[in-house]
């Protein structure tokens, strides 16, 4: 279940990806659709609890350097001038009577801070899109989320893309998201469903409780 989510998630920031490279005046080619960088990037949640009330604010943080370490080669990258690099945030509550997963992105109210955070064209009912701002060393993502409802939710951050950089053809990359928090309060939400997330979607979610 957490795995096909995650997966939605990709495959939207993947046609967005696609229909916003189209149209980019500064767009690059290239004959392969394949990535050919592929990086590590990291988000964090804050603050860290277990338990928020109506009208908290979470705040989602992640900071990307422009100097990377590319799997693929295992060379270190200079990764400057991108085109435009995002991806997507799902929102997911417990319908704890079904013992189901519901779409949970109305039960808060968005705030952009450094970045876009905005609603996608394509099953927006599933959670935003983000892009990040570049400044003179990283590439930069901030945003907060109002809790509006109580439930039990689950937020799972899509890895991000990258069409390339401007002007330089060949340089697509995939950015893999690990979400550092300590404590990701993932039994709140495998209880309350009697599941058992894989590994790797628990490196890209945060769960909690809204009371």
């Amino acid at each position: 279940m957490g795995t096909n989510m995650l997966k939605t998630g990709f495959l939207i920031t993947v046609i967005l990806f696609l229909l916003s490279a189209s149209c980019n005046k500064d767009k690059t080619s290239c004959l392969s659709s394949l990535a050919t960088y592929s990086f590590d990037a990291s988000a964090e949640w804050l603050p860290e609890r277990e338990i928020y009330n109506i009208g908290d604010t979470i705040f989602i943080a992640s900071l990307i350097p422009k100097m990377l370490i590319d799997k693929i080669s295992n060379t270190p990258i200079e990764y400057s001038n991108a085109v435009e690099i995002g991806g997507s945030i799902i929102f997911n509550c417990v319908d704890t009577n079904a013992r189901t997963v519901v779409a949970g992105k109305d039960s808060f109210n968005y705030v952009s801070i450094v970045g876009d955070l905005k609603e996608p064209d394509i099953t927006p009912e599933k959670g935003k899109f983000i892009r990040y701002s570049e400044k003179a060393t990283n590439y930069e993502f901030k945003a907060g989320i109002v809790c509006q409802k109580r439930g039990i939710y689950m937020i799972s951050f899509a890895d991000l893309l990258c069409p390339g950089l401007r002007r330089i053809n060949c340089t697509k990359a995939t950015f893999t998201i690990t979400i550092t928090n300590t404590n990701k309060h993932v039994s709140l939400y495998q209880n309350a469903l009697g599941i058992t997330l894989d590994a790797e979607s628990l490196k890209k979610i945060y769960c909690f409780r809204v009371m």
